[in-house]
């Protein structure tokens, strides 16, 4: 499911992000997955959303599957500019789907992907996108 069609369930995680004082977000080891995923990426696009800065994920149970959906926000995304996934479950297909939307986005400035499931090929990815972004100084690639 994507954003755009039907929204997941809004939950705690939605409410985490709309109703934040904050610009840095943090959520490490929240036991969030793939559902926590798809309602921060919800409340992303909600104009109600306050201007969030950094966006921390660490140590999620956050799969290829929320992290897709994750992505195709950020891809637009004028606000966040940095982004942790460190120790989450990203495999080679979540890295890709990061590669298109480091093609188009144009504020991320830091990423931290340590620990992740994607390998040589994913960091193969995301290194060809990283030719057509200008805009991410920072990145943290560590198995």
């Amino acid at each position: 499911m994507g954003v755009g069609s039907s929204k997941p369930h809004i939950g705690r995680w939605y409410d985490a992000v709309i109703n934040s004082e904050e610009t840095d977000l943090f959520f490490k080891d929240s036991s969030l997955d793939d559902d926590g995923a798809k309602q921060i990426a919800c409340a992303l696009i909600d104009p109600q959303c306050p201007e969030i800065k950094l966006l921390c994920l660490w140590k999620n149970r956050i799969t290829d599957k929320g992290a897709k959906v994750l992505f195709r926000v950020l891809a637009t995304n004028t606000t966040v500019e940095s982004l942790t996934l460190n120790d989450t479950r990203i495999s080679v297909k979540g890295a890709q789907a990061l590669a298109k939307t480091l093609k188009i986005n144009i504020t991320l400035t830091s990423l931290y992907l340590e620990r992740n499931q994607f390998w040589n090929s994913g960091a193969h990815a995301l290194g060809k996108a990283l030719r057509y972004n200008t805009t991410v100084e920072h990145v943290r690639l560590e198995s």
